[in-house]
């Protein structure tokens, strides 16, 4: 071990009392937890809608220490190059076991800062923090007390690796007279800065001896004695980690901000036990229980909600219809929906014009081909053990169109995080004539503009028609033509730079099924969207062909999410068939790992109305012979964990997505249909 020669500082300072400004977004109760009531069966109760951490919206970092944990929200939207910087080194593990290895301390002479970054501690000497290119300056941001900003010396675009955390408001010396001032990416939440407070409070040395590093003015050190004159790395103050980390658990997760408790009364009543941040309440015998839900940070903040359980044999509410049935209109000829959703395991009966439709006791009514004989108004009665309850009324309107103006999909969109993505999608129906103008993008670069992290930086794409290994089309870079950027007025696409590297071009495709395999050049993995545009516009006829499929394979991650976004373009509604299948993709496809239990949901273009959702399509025989009315391959079984949604749609844009049921991961197919 190579001898590290070091003197005390001297400096001598005061007890000071530290404010707690910066320290913000501690656990909070957003609304307390309802009466439950519980028949037979248990039930799950989603936690993270009743608790939170308020005034969060970038990632979130936690930093584990020699002197314990606290957690970091980065700060996107004002330093996004910054963030995205921090988080490769992160991801990297690259300040696993690094040194804080200067310290200014409140009370001292100059800013107050403790730095890191720089060195790794796990020898002696340290060795040196590998590092990436620099970064822009983007000061945005004061240096108040709990930020953290970019150390980048006299270089205003010379950051890398380095950071410090202020310890007092540095404002003044930070700012933009100094050269332009000192990015902040990240603040301190919770209570955090106890710890960071505590890990500036250990002694400082100077350390020299170190070449090629130079030496360490200002080094916090522990565990010395008064006669050491070198240190070993059990002196050195450390970062052992520092992780991406979720607000709300995750099953299995090694890490969150907030942590679930809970504990009850009556024990023989009831079992209570947390997964992530599920809450499940098993029945055991009828009584009550009282049940405490507890929700601590990282620094041992909390909230908490307190709540009864009634534990009973039979349904203790009339149903309570959670989906109701929608006014729509739709072409003459055309397929129309009402469904609905209701608690309490009620029996269902559906209603037109307030005379039963026989045999309509599921939770959709499929109407084939309506005409001006199915106008009206429809209705579902609910009843169950304790009454009935009746759904508002929703009218049915056929609407004369030419088939050109008939509601129908016409752009689909996915953004993912992969090395490669699968896209089929059927052009038809098979009877049309001509070729229906497609334009297919694959943009990574261009979504550095809407702050997208991990951008892929150079996709590209192949086209195959059925079941051909011959390549009908491809681009690598989309060239900057005019014609192309003409195209993405026209269909309403975002303009992308004429030098970027995404991808991009316009075909022409008759009737039949199309596979787009888009990918990262060197199986780079990355963000990207995928994107098809229906590009007839004023020239579509009756006779004109459309996307009438469109479907990706993806791998969804523990804890993830996909998103398919779909457009429903022309006058009228438009009925579609998504479908979330997991557990078929084996017995069909020998697909293995498949997800065992997606859970599908529907919104509307803002993300703000959830319009439908299933998890388990429980074999309902009118949606068996939709799917395989438009084609789609048959579930493995009525029992199987697929999941499907049939829907009639206004025209606008809207969102399916798919999770796996308690953070499952897998292989899941994505798919969209419309139905005629």
């Amino acid at each position: 071990m190579r001898s590290c020669f070091i003197a005390p500082l001297t400096v001598g300072f005061a007890l000071w009392t530290v404010s707690l400004f910066g320290q913000q977004s501690m656990p909070t109760l957003a609304q307390p937890i309802p009466a439950q009531f519980l028949g037979p069966t248990p039930l799950t109760v989603d936690l993270r809608n009743y608790f939170g951490v308020p005034g969060l919206s970038g990632p979130i970092v936690q930093f584990t220490t020699v002197s314990g944990r606290f957690n970091v929200e980065l700060l996107s939207a004002d330093a996004p190059r910054h963030v995205a910087n921090f988080l490769s080194y992160t991801s990297a593990q690259r300040y696993d076991n690094s040194v804080f290895h200067h310290v200014n301390p409140v009370g001292s002479v100059g800013p107050a800062v403790l730095q890191g970054g720089a060195l790794n501690g796990l020898t002696v000497p340290p060795t040196l923090v590998p590092v990436g290119p620099n970064v822009a300056l983007e000061y945005r941001v004061p240096n108040t007390r709990g930020t953290l900003a970019a150390a980048r010396g006299g270089d205003p675009d010379g950051a890398n690796s380095q950071w410090w955390f202020n310890l007092s408001d540095n404002t003044s010396s930070f700012g933009p007279a100094s050269g332009g001032g000192y990015s902040v990416f990240g603040r301190v939440i919770g209570s955090g800065m106890t710890v960071v407070d505590t890990l500036s409070q250990f002694p400082r040395f100077s350390l020299q001896g170190l070449p090629p590093l130079p030496p360490l003015p200002s080094i916090p050190l522990r565990g010395m004695t008064a006669s050491q004159t070198t240190v070993t790395p059990a002196n050195f103050v450390l970062m052992n980690t520092i992780r991406e980390v979720p607000i709300f658990p995750v099953p299995g997760g090694e890490a969150s901000v907030l942590t679930f408790s809970a504990a009850r009364t009556n024990p023989g009543v009831l079992n209570v036990n947390i997964n992530g941040s599920a809450l499940t309440l098993s029945p055991l015998s009828i009584g009550t229980s009282t049940v405490t839900v507890r929700a601590t940070d990282t620094n041992n903040n909390s909230a908490e909600s307190t709540f009864v359980v009634n534990v009973t044999t039979q349904p203790v509410f009339a149903p309570l219809f959670t989906l109701q049935p929608a006014t729509q209109t739709v072409a003459s000829g055309r397929t129309a929906i009402m469904s609905v959703a209701a608690t309490g395991n009620p029996t269902l009966q559906w209603y037109w014009n307030d005379a039963i439709v026989p045999g309509a006791t599921t939770a959709i009514l499929v109407l084939d081909s309506a005409t001006a004989a199915d106008v009206g108004t429809y209705f579902v009665r609910a009843t169950n053990f304790i009454g009935t309850t009746t759904s508002i009324r929703a009218n049915l309107q056929i609407a004369n169109v030419e088939a050109r103006a008939a509601g129908r999909l016409s752009n689909l969109s996915i953004l993912t995080t992969a090395r490669t993505l699968t896209v089929g999608a059927v052009v038809g129906p098979a009877s049309a004539s001509g070729t229906l103008p497609l334009l297919i993008r694959d943009v990574g670069p261009t979504l550095a503009e809407f702050e997208v992290p991990d951008i892929m930086p150079d996709p590209e794409f192949i086209v195959y028609r059925g079941g051909s290994n011959i390549p009908i089309g491809h681009n690598d870079n989309w060239g900057g033509t005019s014609a192309l950027d003409a195209a993405f007025a026209r269909v309403g696409a975002f303009r992308l730079p004429p030098t970027s590297k995404d991808s991009a071009v316009m075909m022409d495709l008759t009737p039949g099924d199309y596979t787009f395999e888009l990918y990262g050049k060197d199986q780079i993995k990355g963000s990207f969207l995928a994107e098809l545009y229906d590009a007839v516009g004023l020239a579509r006829t009756a006779g004109t062909p459309r996307l009438i499929n469109v479907s990706t394979l993806a791998d969804l991650e523990k804890d993830g999410r996909i998103a398919l976004g779909f457009v429903v373009e022309g006058t009228t509604s438009c009925t579609v068939l998504v479908r979330a299948v997991g557990p078929t993709l084996e017995s069909v496809f020998r697909i293995v790992d498949a997800v065992e239990d997606p859970k599908l949901e529907l919104f509307d273009n803002n993300q703000t109305a959830k319009i439908s959702e299933n998890d388990d399509w429980g074999g309902d025989a009118q949606l068996a012979r939709v799917m395989r009315s438009v084609g789609a391959f048959n579930l493995a079984s009525g029992e199987s964990k697929d999941a499907a949604i049939l829907v009639t749609l206004p025209p606008g844009a809207y969102s399916a997505k798919v999770t796996g049921v308690a953070g499952a991961a897998g292989y899941v197919v994505l798919e969209v249909y419309e139905v005629p």
